[in-house]
């Protein structure tokens, strides 16, 4: 099975996790003071700080603090990277019921980072994800199902997952569910033409094809599908230049499209997660000077 990355929808691609997405995204969790602590070291660049005042909360129960070590391991950010200790953090905050680290940790077993890939585990993570309100969850799983990635494919398990998503506010669930001739009502309906989603769809396909040209194809089609003013695709295309992905590494391009996806984007959570990441690119280039 392939994994859709964290948040957005790259699919396929070994990648370390978006550092500023799954802060913004786990902010509005109650946090123990260390673990609040831990955000403003983050935020002001000290990093190994931030890694005593998490893992003092996190060995104290705090699911968020897990959560944000998990981000450091996965990173590299304050640690040594390690993906397998990355994901004992993700697993150990989604015990303690943080959405986020259960998603992360479904990437993770999908990927095989940190562990061989374990496709019914990462099902597995994935389904808790979805029960604790994920709909990145549910899309993933749609897109696990329709595309029969690791298990028989299920257009009707595929169209229940893809529904879910779209009621969580995952807007592209509706191109998918269009193309398996369902929309969110549950009606056949025939949908209009959408050129950057299209591109977006032929861009997650190559990704899936293991192609010797993937990675160079998708970030073409990432690009046409932004410039079509698909805001998530501008956002896959900064993490593709974030690192390294089908083009050269470059952090001006990567939050100059992280920037390009916020002021596009209509789901307020991908719009706080590209503010997050420019955000989190301008951090990392003021402690690296």
């Amino acid at each position: 099975m392939q994994p859709t990355s964290i948040w957005c929808a790259l699919t396929q691609i070994p990648r370390a996790t978006a550092m500023a997405a799954l802060l913004a995204s786990a902010l509005a969790l109650p946090a123990r003071a260390d673990t609040a602590g831990g955000l403003q070291e983050f935020r002001n660049g000290r990093f190994s700080e931030a890694v005593s005042a998490w893992r003092s909360a996190a060995e104290g129960g705090d699911a968020a603090a897990a959560l944000y070590l998990g981000v450091l391991y996965d990173t590299g950010f304050g640690v040594a990277q390690s993906p397998a200790q990355a994901l004992a953090w993700y697993r150990r905050g989604g015990e303690r019921g943080n959405v986020t680290a259960m998603f992360n940790a479904a990437v993770m077993l999908d990927a095989g980072r940190g562990t061989a890939a374990d496709p019914a585990g990462a099902i597995d993570w994935y389904e808790k994800a979805t029960q604790a309100g994920s709909g990145r969850a549910d899309y993933n799983l749609g897109l696990i199902y329709e595309n029969g990635i690791g298990v028989p494919a299920d257009r009707q398990r595929a169209i229940r997952f893809y529904r879910q998503a779209v009621g969580h506010g995952v807007s592209e669930g509706r191109a998918h569910l269009a193309r398996l001739g369902a929309s969110y009502a549950g009606t056949v309906s025939p949908s209009k033409a959408d050129p950057a989603m299209t591109n977006f769809q032929q861009a997650q396909r190559a990704l899936l094809s293991r192609g010797p040209d993937a990675d160079a194809t998708a970030a073409v089609l990432f690009r046409k599908s932004a410039e079509g003013g698909n805001a998530l695709a501008a956002y896959n295309l900064g993490y593709c230049y974030e690192h390294g992905i089908g083009v050269p590494s470059s952090i001006e391009q990567a939050a100059n499209w992280y920037r390009r996806s916020a002021t596009t984007a209509s789901e307020p959570a991908l719009r706080e997660m590209a503010t997050s990441s420019e955000q989190s690119l301008q951090t990392f280039k003021h402690v690296q000077r």
